[in-house]
């Protein structure tokens, strides 16, 4: 489990295993999560995470332009 204020680096792979992106997740709260991805792959990254969420009650919002340019020092760094 990730702990709240805590990122850990991922990996997105596809439904065969291959590899899509890389990215790091950060736990806000106990329901909220930030998936931060290369800034050139930001398409990319909101496409996959639609393709999966599927008919559900997540939320997925593209927050590039709020959060563009901030530290991730203020974190640490945590196993899952």
């Amino acid at each position: 489990m990730l702990i709240v204020n805590c990122f850990n680096f991922q990996g997105m792979q596809n439904e065969r295993g291959g590899y899509e992106n890389d990215c790091s997740l950060v736990r806000l709260s106990h329901n909220h999560y930030m998936l931060i991805g290369p800034t050139e792959q930001q398409t990319r990254c909101l496409s996959w995470i639609q393709r999966f969420i599927g008919d559900t009650r997540v939320q997925v919002h593209d927050v590039t332009s709020i959060y563009t340019g901030t530290s991730s020092t203020e974190y640490c760094t945590c196993d899952i």
